[in-house]
């Protein structure tokens, strides 16, 4: 799918319903606050990228990952020649699982609070990871424990470039168990 000249990739499944009923008032100092950021490790070329949702008290965002016929949240990264995507997004908490929502008789996810969605990217060689503006595309809905939701339609943000990471090497566990005795 082209967007302003942008090829994008779609790493959520395809969503059912989108409730878009939000209460009077409530939109503007009730909307979620999205941004998203990468790392890189120091000495190679690979890294993670992060979306981060940041939902008011009792609300949340649906699951990216969600049955065909329930409500989802997408993620999408526009293609570039400075880097690829590695895996699929995960989440970095767990979800409240609803085993059967009963307005859409399925399975639901959902994010409450803050959540933060990342996956791994490599760069291609000889490229100057501040100078990569991953652009993003945030597309669903935040609801409300109380009962309305506020579409978010495509929000589109560049990722920042927030710096090196160093992993640090793990003692084997042998030299562990060696420690406690």
């Amino acid at each position: 799918m082209k967007q302003t000249g942008f090829v994008w990739s779609f790493l959520g499944l395809a969503c059912g319903l989108v409730l878009n009923s939000p209460a009077v008032g409530q939109l503007a100092e009730n909307e979620p606050r999205l941004a998203a950021r990468y790392h890189v490790e120091s000495g190679t070329n690979r890294g993670y990228l992060i979306v981060k949702a940041e939902m008011p008290a009792g609300s949340y965002i649906y699951g990216i990952y969600q049955p065909d016929e329930s409500p989802c949240s997408t993620i999408e990264i526009a293609q570039s020649k400075q880097f690829k995507v590695l895996d699929k997004f995960k989440a970095d908490k767990q979800a409240k699982v609803i085993a059967k929502d009963p307005v859409f008789e399925s399975k639901l996810e959902k994010y409450y609070d803050v959540v933060q969605f990342y996956v791994p990217i490599e760069l291609v060689d000889q490229v100057d990871p501040a100078e990569i503006k991953p652009l993003i595309r945030f597309t669903g809905q935040m609801c409300s424990d109380q009962g309305y939701c506020i579409p978010m339609n495509g929000k589109t943000m560049a990722a920042k470039f927030m710096g090196f990471f160093q992993r640090h090497a793990k003692e084997s566990s042998s030299r562990l168990k060696e420690k406690r005795r």
